[in-house]
């Protein structure tokens, strides 16, 4: 079966990593693999396995108005169609809400398999993304959610559409407590500082700008602890701005994009999340896998089944400060719980392991591809 992948890029971002973590799963499982992108393949910070065929359509661009818009997504549409006449795929799966739409108005001639990588109740699109999806999602053969809550939305607004939950899967790290631990015996060194870090787009709907409030209400008086937030994105001037205005340069580190995530985690003692909203955050989820115990914000559906108060973190509501900041001082004054929580958090990501997962996706393929 040849199965085409399409989202708008791989060069950073949880549903970029998803699709192409999703693209060597099928490949390593028998599939001919595509894996089509609107940005050119020399963006990609994610690596496809060398069976997948990667192509890169370089039109990924912003547009400037309403007549440019139109004239970019036309031009999508005419490069896809052109892919589909030279691929003659068997399935498409489509990642990301844009992605979804113009893949669905592109006319594959075979079924679409949509994967809803956000919340639609929450991360709405402008008014007319919001009518060109209306129009095209129900010409899908099956819609994937995150999480159950998500998908009951979909139901409701697609309810002729088949919608099902297949949630984000994670590669468990190799010897992490062996990794981990070795890291933490150096504790006792001089001067080792403990670290926090926080994993994101640089972006509103991440809350970096309440996080760092709430670091200098919690960790103004505590030398031993630094955060890292690593990320990139448009709000990199905006937090560099507030981190000189609150005083926080000796203890807050911008630490850019990282191509070896794991390493930021292995270094680390806690993970904090601190935002608005999510689907199902892929970082987090990492970190769990990593052995960290987590501080964050109820910003995803189902969380207490990850993270669960005073057992393996802290959970607070999403925008508040003194909230996020009280949970703060739990863990920077309660070091001895650290250890077992982040125990915890491994167990209970157990279940989002490929392994897992993979077979979800594979049973949903076969379904529709008969």
């Amino acid at each position: 079966m040849k199965i085409v992948l399409t989202i708008h890029s791989l060069f950073g971002g949880g549903a970029e990593r998803q699709a192409a973590e999703l693209a060597n799963f099928l490949v390593a499982a028998g599939f001919q693999v595509t894996v089509i992108t609107w940005a050119q393949t020399a963006t990609d910070q994610y690596m496809v396995d060398a069976r997948v065929q990667r192509i890169g359509l370089n039109v990924l661009r912003n547009s400037k108005n309403l007549f440019e818009a139109v004239l970019a997504n036309r031009e999508r549409i005419r490069h896809l169609r052109r892919m589909w006449a030279t691929i003659s795929p068997d399935l498409v799966i489509s990642f990301t809400d844009k992605m979804n739409i113009v893949t669905l108005a592109s006319r594959p001639p075979a079924p679409v398999i949509i994967a809803e990588r956000s919340d639609p109740r929450k991360q709405k699109l402008s008014r007319l993304w919001e009518m060109w999806r209306n129009r095209t999602y129900p010409l899908a053969a099956a819609m994937v959610a995150l999480t159950e809550p998500i998908a009951n939305a979909l139901r409701t607004r697609f309810p002729k559409n088949r919608v099902l939950v297949i949630p984000n899967a994670i590669v468990l790290p190799s010897s992490v407590a062996i990794a981990t631990d070795s890291f933490r015996q150096q504790r006792s060194l001089p001067n080792r500082k403990w670290r926090a870090i926080a994993v994101g787009r640089l972006s509103a709907e991440k809350g970096f700008d309440l996080l760092l409030r709430a670091w200098k209400l919690a960790a103004a008086d505590e030398p031993t602890w630094e955060l890292a937030i690593v990320g990139e994105g448009p709000l990199r001037p905006q937090l560099e701005s507030l981190i000189a205005e609150l005083h926080l340069q000796n203890s807050v580190h911008l630490m850019g994009w990282c191509s070896d995530i794991g390493s930021q985690y292995e270094r680390s003692d806690l993970y904090i999340a601190s935002s608005h909203y999510e689907a199902m955050s892929r970082s987090l989820l990492e970190a769990l896998s990593y052995q960290l115990p987590v501080i964050s914000t109820r910003a995803t559906d189902g969380l207490e089944e990850l993270v669960q108060d005073h057992h393996n973190g802290w959970l607070v509501p999403p925008g508040n400060i003194e909230a996020l900041a009280n949970a703060l001082g739990s863990a920077l004054h309660e070091k001895e719980h650290l250890q077992l929580y982040g125990q915890l958090s491994a167990i209970a990501v157990q279940r989002h392991a490929w392994e897992l997962i993979g077979p979800k996706w594979l049973d949903l393929i076969r379904s529709v591809g008969k």
